[in-house]
């Protein structure tokens, strides 16, 4: 039998936010908050074994059992609350003076800790609303009621009178405490836009614009309706401006013409009523620009910006960049799993050296996602969607809430690819997240290695806080760039940026370079310069012996990758003069490799001023010497370079639009694409610079656009050709039933250093693999990527195009909880999902299909992957021609290969019983239909099937 407390039990529920963002020293705040809400609900008698109470990062939830008066929540304890708020305030000069409270009751399951319900939603949804955040209302406390609560509490006390009805959304109404008629009345704004709610998106960006503009705006959906003009229109704004077209009736149009002062009207589409209004301006057809400048011809008014949001009329040319004048300071989101919280806050106390007058960004929010948060699907937190910088942690727990998929995601997605906002991955926990919306984009810290991962945590956070400096500084305009004094000379792009050989205009000196050009002075002293293929060691090491020529003369460098430079090689021991370097000396045989340390020995024993030799190999390179002879260790001088900072990258990016005259617009997320490597730097800035028609140094500045998506798929378009091979090679190596090969590959693209180390059994896969591209080290049983550019072009393959390509075919695992349900019974999927939600099962429904998808192919694979298959059966769901002609045979199919569980969930009547191919199956309920129960008894139904679920998944 079901325990009493897996039942949804009825309970005043109460949710607090502090009222102001995560940002500064959130956590003592919240904490401040948190301890005077327990104290006051102390007080009051209202702390009991059965109160329940959750801190999430950015709100509290308090639910107070039936039994307790309704009441004595919204008098006494909102009293007692307020007054302990007071007392803070006064003490610490005005702290907490924004604090929201939104109240509602209702049935609420409590499952692990976690509350969940409709009632649960609805009260985050009255907390987060519009008309809450922006509420000017006396005192500390912001207080809102569900029309509900209101109704069947506060209604017909005396307490009403300090309430006033407003309106959530077009379908939610609440009331707000205001204290009464005496209540301070909301700032004046210079504008009100009233529109009708089909034009949403015209008064949005009118009132965007004027704001731009540096005046202060408001918007108003129900100030024409019947009933909706009152005094308070006058009250909240100087001037009004109303939206026309054909959703704005005649008699709302003449209404807002007859309102006081000058109404001024912008026509959006053909056919509104504009007779009765006296300012007018017509937009209907007309380009962003023009249609901007009318409007504020018409109110009188200057100014614009950029980063604005989409016109909603015909975009016509589009607009010239725009520089700011006076750029303001960008705000960062942070969005995270609430399970990764402890992190968050450490980032964002990382990032607090970015936020001030001095730093990049104004302010640092927080965004806390749980998979028991309200329904990501219909959601946006406008923060969200308004911010300049949106970083998101990734780890296995934010994909697990589903946030991948959620409405909130696209709209910030869509902002990124129109340039009004940045998006930041940052890799948490090493999870794949290739295939996510945001998988294409460049995470952070350097390279996509996940925090974790890193051996100092200290150095992963100050990569994250470098990537996020620099993209906050280019959306801000960023410092005035440095003048070159050679960039008057002409130069060719090949000379600037460089795809093969050694870059000399864009060369930049890593740290250590002063020590590096001693260390090569020193007579007897053996080099070795260790890094990642691509990193630019032999341009390191030309670079500091040209600075030096007369005292070091030329170096002669030498490549195992090169079979003509193998017999000088092979020879140094007897023949070698001057300065030599041995490049990839990871690819020489090992009895080679132990010739040249036995060598290097003997020049540091003789001191030689005439001879000296540098070895250049890949990480690790230094210890294979060492384990030739410990003695080798005291006569050699390591230096290793690993993948370039971001303000190295940035620095070489800089030396080559000065060279050119050129500017890219977005070059931090160059600098984040690249990985820290120059040479992928040099590749993209090569082909942006291209794309935009730039062939040598320009005559006057000129500004380069960056598609960055454009620029990877051309370079990519071009290596195609000479890896396809290589690649295919590679990754039929194994059996056809497994992909050892495969993701060994993607490993190696993902490893800072193209650096994979085998394990026993995998390495028989690759002896004797000594490709110009990759090779099998045997001394250190590693796969090692050497060549930079075929490195770029393992980043750009993804796992299902390998398998292809290679005629895998791998056991689909079965991992999903799949519904086939009719349209009809849509609000039933509702509540199954919200009992399902606190398990973090991946449930799957068509509800995730977006526009554009190739709809039979993702519930095809949606059908192969089911461990689970919940079955809503009515009478709609049985007379569907897909379900049973296309979903139903496939469940059937995988039931008897015993890879699927078939669960009827029975939520209306129907012929289930005459029904030979489910019936067989047992349902749920057994003895009903879960529309023939009471309420309370079919939530415990869908209780109890999570259990289930929760098992069979364990």
């Amino acid at each position: 039998m079901t325990r009493p407390e897996n039942y949804p039990l009825h309970h005043t529920i109460v949710a607090i936010h502090s009222g102001t963002r995560f940002e500064q020293e959130p956590v003592n705040a919240r904490r401040t908050l948190y301890g005077l809400v327990r104290y006051s609900l102390r007080q009051e008698g209202l702390i009991r074994d059965d109160t329940h109470m959750r801190v999430y990062p950015d709100r509290m939830l308090i639910l107070i059992p039936a039994d307790v008066p309704k009441v004595v929540v919204t008098d006494r304890w909102r009293a007692a609350l307020e007054l302990r708020l007071d007392q803070h305030g006064a003490d610490e000069s005005g702290a907490l003076s924004e604090v929201r409270m939104a109240v509602h009751a209702g049935e609420v399951l409590l499952v692990d800790d976690l509350a969940t319900g409709a009632a649960v939603h609805a009260t985050f949804r009255l907390l987060d609303s519009a008309a809450m955040r922006f509420a000017a209302t006396p005192g500390p406390l912001n207080m809102i009621v569900s029309d509900l609560f209101f109704d069947d509490v506060i209604k017909g006390t005396d307490e009403a009178a300090a309430y006033e009805r407003i309106r959530v959304d077009t379908s939610t109404v609440a009331w707000l405490r205001t204290g009464g008629p005496s209540a301070a009345k909301a700032t004046r704004a210079d504008f009100a836009v009233l529109y009708d709610s089909e034009d949403a998106e015209w008064a949005e960006w009118v009132a965007y614009h004027l704001r731009q503009a540096g005046y202060s705006a408001v918007l108003d959906a129900l100030a024409l309706t019947p009933g909706g003009v009152t005094a308070a229109i006058f009250d909240r704004a100087d001037r009004l401006v109303v939206v026309v077209s054909p959703n704005l009736s005649s008699r709302e149009s003449h209404t807002a013409a007859w309102l006081p002062g000058n109404v001024a009207a912008v026509q959006v589409a053909k056919g509104g009523s504009t007779r009765p209004f006296r300012l007018l301006c017509n937009i209907v057809g007309v380009g962003a620009e023009e249609a901007r400048r009318r409007v504020f011809a018409m109110l009188g008014i200057v100014g614009g910006a950029d980063d604005e949001p989409r016109y909603p009329g015909k975009t016509g040319r589009l607009p010239l960049p725009v520089v700011r004048v006076e750029p303001r300071a960008p705000e960062l989101v942070l969005v995270h799993a609430a399970r990764d919280g402890r992190f968050a806050e450490e980032l964002a106390e990382s990032l607090t050296g970015l936020v001030g007058r001095r730093g990049p960004l104004s302010r640092i929010s927080n965004r806390s996602v749980s998979a028991n948060d309200i329904d990501l699907q219909t959601e946006v937190y406008g923060f969200v969607r308004d911010a300049d910088v949106v970083v998101l942690v990734v780890s296995r727990n934010l994909l697990a809430t589903q946030y991948g998929s959620s409405r909130e995601l696209r709209v910030v997605m869509d902002r990124h690819e129109r340039e009004a906002t940045v998006v930041l991955p940052v890799v948490y926990r090493a999870t794949s997240w290739e295939d996510q919306p945001f998988g294409s984009l460049a995470p952070l810290p350097t390279g996509g290695r996940p925090v974790t991962e890193w051996e100092n945590r200290d150095e992963a956070l100050l990569s994250v806080v470098e990537g996020v400096r620099f993209a906050s500084l280019e959306l801000r305009g960023g410092p005035p760039m440095p003048i070159d004094t050679k960039a008057s000379e002409r130069r060719s792009l090949g000379e600037v940026f460089t795809v093969a050989g050694v870059p000399t205009v864009t060369f930049v000196e890593p740290e250590d370079f002063a020590e590096f050009r001693m260390a090569l002075r020193q007579p007897g002293l053996g080099i070795v310069l260790e890094g990642p293929s691509g990193i630019g060691k032999t341009t390191l090491l030309r670079n500091a012996v040209a600075l030096d020529a007369e005292r070091l003369g030329q170096v002669r460098v030498l490549s195992a990758r090169n079979p003509a430079d193998l017999p000088a090689i092979t020879a140094l021991p007897e023949k070698h003069e001057g300065m030599v370097a041995v490049d990839d000396f990871q690819r020489l045989y090992v009895d080679l490799q132990n010739r040249l340390a036995d060598y290097l020995k003997l020049l540091a024993d003789n001191g030689s001023r005439a001879k000296r030799l540098v070895l250049l190999g890949i990480p690790g390179t230094a210890r294979s010497l060492v384990s030739v002879g410990t003695d080798v260790a005291t006569r050699i001088r390591v230096f290793r370079l690993g993948a370039a900072v971001e303000g190295l990258v940035m620095r070489m990016i800089e030396q080559g639009e000065n060279a050119l005259n050129i500017a890219f617009d977005r070059k931090a997320e160059i600098s984040r694409t690249s990985a820290g490597s120059l040479l992928t730097a040099q590749m993209l800035c090569w082909q942006i610079a291209v794309t935009a028609g730039v062939e040598q140094t320009e005559p006057n500045r000129k500004s380069v656009r960056t598609d960055l998506a454009h620029a990877r798929a051309k370079v990519t378009e071009r290596l195609k050709l000479k890896y396809h091979d290589v690649v295919a090679d590679f990754i039929t190596r194994d059996r056809p039933d497994e992909a050892v090969c495969v993701d060994l590959l993607l490993d190696l693209a993902r490893a800072e250093d193209g650096i994979v180390k085998l394990t026993g059994q995998r390495a028989e896969l690759f002896t004797g693999l000594r490709g110009d591209h990759l090779f099998h080290d045997p001394r250190g049983q590693r796969l090692v990527v050497d060549d930079p550019q075929f490195r770029f072009y393992l980043k750009q393959l993804h796992r299902d195009d390998l398998l292809d390509l290679a005629g895998k075919r791998l056991p689909i695992p079965r991992d999903q909880v799949f519904v086939c349900y009719s349209h009809q019974d849509v609000h039933w999927l509702t509540r199954l999902q919200v009992h399902l939600k606190p398990l973090q099962l991946d449930v799957w429904s068509d509800r995730r299909i977006e526009l554009g998808d190739d709809w039979q192919r993702e519930i095809t694979q949606a059908l192969a992957r089911a461990k689970a298959a919940l079955v809503l059966v009515s009478a709609d769901a049985l007379a569907s021609d897909y379900i049973n002609s296309e979903e139903l045979p496939h469940l059937l199919a995988a039931a008897e290969d015993g890879g699927c569980r078939i669960i009827p969930v029975l939520v209306g009547p129907s012929l289930f019983h005459d029904t030979p191919a489910l019936n067989r199956f047992q349902g749920v309920p057994a003895k009903s239909t879960l529309s023939e129960l009471p309420n309370h008894d079919g939530e415990r139904v869908l209780a109890d099937l999570a259990a289930k679920l929760s098992k069979l998944f364990a």
